[in-house]
């Protein structure tokens, strides 16, 4: 399941950002339309699954603590993905 949502969140990613470059630079001006919506929600669930998925170290060993897979969280791509 992870791997397939990875997938998709690169698919919505290029393919809203086309859209809503390609709109704002043509129109200069930035629109709530539907599938921008839709980005900005597909983001919010992403991040706040980021918080409760377990991932696996370099070493093969799965982390499924709570408080390490957010503090893994925080300190790696949290600030990219909030931005």
């Amino acid at each position: 399941f992870k791997i397939l949502w990875d997938v998709l969140t690169i698919i919505v990613s290029i393919f809203g950002g086309y859209l809503n470059t390609h709109s704002s630079i043509r129109d200069r001006n930035y629109e709530q339309r539907p599938f921008v919506v839709f980005t900005e929600v597909w983001f919010l669930i992403d991040i706040l699954l980021n918080f409760v998925t377990e991932h696996k170290t370099s070493d093969g060993h799965v982390i499924q603590d709570g408080k390490a897979v957010w503090a893994r969280y925080l300190t790696s791509w949290f600030a990219i993905d909030v931005l």
